[in-house]
Parts: structure tokens; C-alpha cells; sequence
């Protein structure tokens, strides 16, 4: 904070932990700090301007999307790391959504993932593709995890989304130029740009004005996905 504090640095900005123990690390941040900070994806409440995706919604938006079309068996692969309320909030989202729309969920239906990584969800997926009766669509829990995901089932010599429907949480850009161009849930990356600008400016000339704000997510539908 001295650095900052030297080259009188007008605002601060966080992109949050993924834990809820982050929440001390903020408040001691705060302590020492007399310069505006805003958090981006924070999993805890900061004592300071927050910025968040309302990311239960996002996996909710997936399924409705994918149940409409026709599909029954829907499964979703992320993180289960019970640390990580960022990840933990989206399979629970999928859980009650689930079950509110009347689609059978089993212990199999949520792939425990350690990581959100390109090889976590290829791996998961050529899993999922061995059992005798896989899902007829899948819910990714984020970009990386989606790119595996489309691999696994390329190699398969499956189809998507003829064979294998695929929705990613998510919303940027380089969705739309994937080899399968790919149905996302998310805010996209210019509103979530221009709002984090809006409150760090607001901040720099009236540091009390403490915000916090909750995105709502929208479905972008793409090839990836199509009436079963």
C-alpha cells in the first residue's frame, strides 16, 4: 500500500479469491488504505465497492435452455471444491434447477472436478462418454473446461450438437470463433468493462459512495446447441 500511496495511485483493482477467506485479506487491505478499491468477483462481502456475476442464474438460464430443447439427461461439469462458493453456487443452481423442471439427477450427473483447466474437462468427458447411457447435453462451468469438453467429444467421433448439445458458462468473445462456434450463459465482457469503470471513476471523486453490484447474466445462443 506504501508503493501506492508514493505514486498516488488514484483507484485500486481486485479480481476476488475464490474463497470466502479472502474477506480478511480485504479488510486489513481496507485498514490501510485511504484509495478507492473496488473488488471484481468477489466470493465474501468486502468492506468496499464489489462487483459480481450473479452466476447461479447463468447455470440456471443453461438448463432451462437445454430442457426446452428436448433434453432430459443434462450434466454438468466443474469444480465441486466446497472452498470455492464461485463454483460451489453454480452446482447448486444446477441441483435445484434440475429438480424444479422435474429431470432426474443422480450422483453422476455432476462431474467432481479438481480444476477448471482444458484437461479436467477432456478428461471428464471421455468419462462421461463410457457410460452406457451418457447425457444427451452438458453444462460446462467455464471457458477452459468447454474447450476440453469439445475435444473429448470431437476425438469420440461424436457430434455437437446432433449428438451431444454443449452450453458453456462464460460469455466472451472467443466463443464465437471456436471450430463449434458455442452457446454461453454470462455478461459479457464489454458490460462488465464499462460498469467496473463507471463505479472506480464515481470513486476517484466521491471515495464514500461505496457500490455494490450484481450483474444478471444472459443466454447467447449458438451452434452448439439445437432441438434434440
Amino acid at each position: 500500500m506504501e508503493t501506492f500511496h508514493r505514486y498516488r495511485i488514484d483507484a485500486i483493482l481486485i479480481f476476488g479469491d475464490r474463497d470466502d477467506r479472502g474477506h480478511s485479506a480485504y479488510t486489513a487491505l481496507s485498514e490501510k488504505s485511504t484509495i478507492p478499491i473496488v473488488v471484481y468477483g468477489a466470493a465474501g462481502s468486502p468492506p468496499f465497492s464489489t462487483i459480481d456475476v450473479n452466476r447461479g442464474q447463468a447455470i440456471r438460464l443453461a438448463l432451462r435452455h437445454l430442457a426446452e430443447l428436448g433434453h432430459r439427461q443434462i450434466a454438468y461439469i466443474g469444480e465441486t471444491n466446497d472452498d470455492d462458493p464461485m463454483q460451489t453456487v453454480k452446482i447448486k443452481a444446477y441441483l435445484d434447477e434440475a429438480s424444479q423442471l422435474g429431470l432426474p439427477v443422480n450422483r453422476n450427473i455432476v462431474l467432481s472436478l479438481n480444476g477448471l483447466k482444458f484437461h479436467d474437462g477432456f478428461l471428464a468427458t471421455r468419462s462421461m462418454l463410457d457410460w452406457n447411457n451418457p447425457p444427451t447435453a452438458v453444462i460446462s462451468g467455464g471457458i477452459d473446461l468447454t474447450q476440453g469438453i469439445l475435444r473429448a467429444i470431437a476425438e469420440r467421433g461424436l457430434r455437437v450438437p446432433e449428438d451431444i448439445a454443449v452450453v458453456s458458462y462464460d460469455n466472451l468473445p472467443q466463443m464465437e470463433v471456436t471450430e463449434i462456434p458455442t452457446t454461453t450463459v454470462g455478461v459479457a465482457i464489454s458490460t462488465i468493462t464499462s460498469v467496473i469503470a463507471a463505479i472506480v471513476f464515481d470513486l476517484i471523486h466521491h471515495p464514500e459512495a461505496i457500490k455494490n453490484v450484481f450483474l444478471e447474466p444472459e443466454l447467447v445462443i449458438r451452434a452448439s446447441t439445437a432441438l434434440k
